[in-house]
C-alpha cells in the first residue's frame, strides 16, 4: 500500500483521436507523479497499450476478468 498516482478511464472522444489529446492526459498523469515523487500505474487494453508504451510504461502483468453474468 505505497502511495502512488494510478490513471483512469483516459479515452478521447472518436472526433480527437489522433491529434494528441491521450499524450495530454498521459504526460499530465506522469507528470502529477513525478511532482509527487512516486510511481504511476494504469490499465490497458491490448489497443491501448502501445500509446503507453510510447510514454515509457512497461507491461508488469495481465489481468483477467470474468463476465459474473454467466453466473
Amino acid at each position: 500500500n505505497s502511495p502512488c498516482w494510478i490513471l483512469m478511464h483516459m479515452v478521447t472522444h472518436p472526433s480527437h483521436r489522433g491529434k494528441g489529446a491521450a499524450g495530454l492526459l498521459i504526460r499530465w498523469g506522469v507528470e502529477q507523479a513525478e511532482k509527487d515523487q512516486v510511481p504511476a500505474y494504469l490499465e490497458a487494453g491490448v489497443m491501448g497499450r502501445p500509446i503507453y508504451k510510447r510514454y515509457g510504461f512497461v507491461q508488469i502483468g495481465d489481468l483477467l476478468e470474468v463476465d459474473l453474468k454467466e453466473f
